[in-house]
């Protein structure tokens, strides 16, 4: 990681952007060329199908020590516009590494050589603040000398956390148990229901003989309560000051549209403090891996943040991983169909959906699929500081009742 201290007072000819001297800049960026840690980038460049994309980065780099050019600004908008596409492509967490540090470098190379020429200072902005937050640095605008979690305190843009705020505001108006009566799914709680076991920190023992593996029957969904006690994400996690101080810069996939089954579903990279949503190492420190992810073969498969409005939802679907859906922030309705239950589901039978049920939960279509009228089910709200074991194979439906942060371990 290239993380470099930048002065808080300019000195020199001021640079609005980035706060110091031309002079000062250049000697930055020779410093960056000759870095050591380049050495690294090349090979994992050429293992990742990159060979074409490694000499347009050297020149680029050459180009920095010329000083600035147009050949610089070629390379640099040339390498940055693969990379961005080699980030789009693709599930987020599949990018390779070098994918995402060349993106970063070239970000830095675009902003220097529009800053070095004075040309379009609102693009080096951006530039350099997509490359700032990949490299693990800010711009001097944006730093501050109190200390935080990230190491080197950093102050929330109070922009982009107002704007935050005032949007999830405005989607999360109607609160209280009247909003969560609206965003249940007809039949939540009825005849055909059941609620969950509900067990206060169960001994390992307990849990894996009562639910993950009881003997002579099928794995059981149960609630577990005061497994998140020592969790900090629980009291920190839902101010979204904290949040935007810690990880506002991270670049994360956000999901939009309905669901992933809709039709213009898609993922969109944006920068946290943009919307919050995903899986950011910072804030991993708040969390626990639950002692109850060592049973079975113990291997951890995923851990995933969660973050929504109310409304958000997850289509009826299942997994082939023991779950722990632990909540953090807010209130989620869950929904659970046992294994034995998939012929009256109608999966989908070909493609990547084939765990997924095209019953529309909100809106079930009884004449088209005839057979899920009636199924009994598994429901309950799943509050703050609650986990709920999901077994492998168990098919679940997610919605958001509010304003909401989960997290998910996965494990064999």
């Amino acid at each position: 990681m290239m993380n470099y201290s930048m002065p808080s007072k300019p000195e020199g000819c001021q640079l609005k952007t980035l706060g110091f001297s031309m002079t000062k800049l250049n000697s930055l960026m020779c410093e960056l060329v000759t870095s050591r840690q380049l050495n690294s980038l090349w090979p994992g460049l050429l293992s990742v199908g990159g060979r074409s994309s490694v000499p347009l980065l050297k020149d680029a780099l050459n180009a920095v020590q010329e000083g600035p050019s147009n050949r610089l600004t070629e390379c640099a908008n040339i390498i940055k516009e693969v990379c961005w596409e080699k980030l789009h492509t693709g599930n987020w967490k599949d990018v390779d590494v070098a994918w995402r540090d060349a993106y970063s470098l070239a970000c830095l190379l675009c902003a220097y050589a529009r800053v070095a020429t004075l040309d379009d200072s609102a693009a080096a902005d951006r530039d350099a603040g997509q490359a700032s937050a990949e490299l693990g640095c800010r711009p001097a605008s944006q730093r501050s000398s109190a200390g935080g979690l990230g190491g080197e305190g950093q102050q929330p843009d109070g922009s982009a956390t107002e704007t935050l705020k005032r949007k999830l505001c405005t989607i999360d108006a109607r609160t209280g148990a009247q909003r969560k009566l609206d965003l249940l799914p007809p039949g939540s709680h009825g005849r055909h229901s059941r609620r969950p076991a509900i067990e206060h920190l169960p001994s390992l023992e307990r849990f894996l003989s009562g639910y993950m593996a009881p003997a002579g029957r099928t794995a059981m969904p149960v609630v577990i309560t005061g497994a998140m006690a020592d969790w900090p994400a629980l009291q920190r996690w839902a101010d979204l000051d904290y949040l935007v101080a810690v990880a506002g810069s991270r670049t994360v996939p956000v999901e939009l549209g309905a669901h992933y089954l809709a039709p213009a579903w898609g993922q969109q990279l944006m920068r946290l403090a943009d919307f919050i949503h995903a899986h950011i190492p910072i804030l991993k420190a708040d969390i626990r891996e639950p002692e109850y992810c060592m049973l079975g073969d113990g291997d951890m498969q995923s851990v995933n943040a969660w973050f929504g409005p109310a409304g958000t939802v997850t289509p009826l679907h299942y997994d082939p991983h023991h779950n722990l859906l632990s909540q953090v922030v807010g209130c989620k309705y869950v929904r659970l169909y046992p294994p034995e239950a998939t012929p009256r589901l109608y999966p989908y039978n070909q493609g990547l959906t084939t765990n997924s049920s095209q019953v529309d939960i909100d809106k079930p279509d009884l004449a088209e699929f005839p057979a899920f009228k009636g199924l009994p089910f598994v429901d309950c709200e799943l509050e703050e500081g609650q986990m709920l074991y999901i077994p492998p194979g168990w098919w679940h439906y997610v919605k958001a009742l509010s304003v909401s942060f989960s997290v998910s371990f996965w494990w064999k």
